[in-house]
Order: structure tokens, then C-alpha cells, then sequence
């Protein structure tokens, strides 16, 4: 296992597995030019950073995001987290997220924000497993980052 940045290319080999999973498991209705699009639309941003992990040299999951800056520093926003259906509650999402934001502080963040659907899977993944908090106003989730 190992977790490199990657680019648009390296998100598309995942596709398929995207598609099966949302669309069987979340009864979304994604195909691959919608997907293909919304891997563009994540990639291609100002200060973006993108992570993917590998099993056996075959992308797995991956974590994107961008820097965006305030008066008072910068913040790492958290856009997409995914593992294949079939690597899930092995580890692996915790092992993105801890590089994904260990990648962010090092740029120079000071925290980091997502936003997730409000329900038991996430937030025993993010409040509990990962230390982040309800912010009062909305279902945005942020955490502090030190080194």
C-alpha cells in the first residue's frame, strides 16, 4: 500500500468502480461522462491537491481538495474521500485522510473544512474516528491542524 498525488488521469481509472458503487449502493444515477466530468471539476482548481492510494500498483481510493485562502491564513478544503467498495473498513480512508491532511498542513493550512452527509457512517468517520465537529450552521465539518 502507498499513497502518491495524483492528476485527472489517475482519477479516471477508477471510474467504473465509482459508478458501480454510488449508483448499487446510494441509488445514484452516475455515468461515466457525469463522472468524468466531476473529476474534472475537482482536479481542476487553483491550489488543488489530490491524493490517491494503491494496492498492488492499483489505485484504490483517492482524496481531493484545494487551499483557499482567508485574512487570517489558509483553509484545506476537503471536496471528495473514496474507497472502493471493496477496500472499505480496512483502513484505508483513515490512512488517506491522515496524509491528506498531514499534505495540508505542510502547505501551509491551518485547518480543515467538508462537508458530509449528515448520518451514522459519517460521522462516526469524521466526529468520532477523526476528531472533527458540527459547525452550528450548517453540516460543515472542521478541524484544527497541528503538527
Amino acid at each position: 500500500m502507498y499513497i502518491k498525488d495524483i492528476i485527472l488521469k489517475d482519477i479516471i481509472e477508477i471510474t467504473k468502480d465509482y459508478i458501480d458503487y454510488f449508483n448499487r449502493f446510494e441509488k445514484s444515477e452516475w455515468d461515466e461522462s457525469k463522472v468524468e466530468r466531476k473529476f474534472q471539476q475537482l482536479v481542476e482548481r487553483f491550489d488543488y491537491v489530490g491524493l490517491g492510494i494503491y494496492v498492488d500498483d492499483k489505485i484504490i481510493g483517492f482524496c481531493v481538495g484545494a487551499l483557499s485562502q482567508f485574512d487570517d491564513g489558509l483553509i484545506a478544503l476537503l471536496n471528495e474521500i473514496y474507497i472502493i467498495k471493496e477496500k472499505q473498513s480496512k483502513g484505508y480512508g483513515s490512512k488517506l485522510l491522515n496524509s491528506f491532511e498531514e499534505k495540508m498542513f505542510s502547505l501551509g493550512a491551518f485547518r480543515i473544512q467538508l462537508e458530509s452527509a449528515n448520518d451514522g457512517i459519517h460521522n462516526k468517520f469524521y466526529n468520532e474516528m477523526h476528531d472533527y465537529i458540527d459547525d452550528k450552521n450548517n453540516i460543515l465539518k472542521s478541524k484544527n491542524l497541528t503538527g
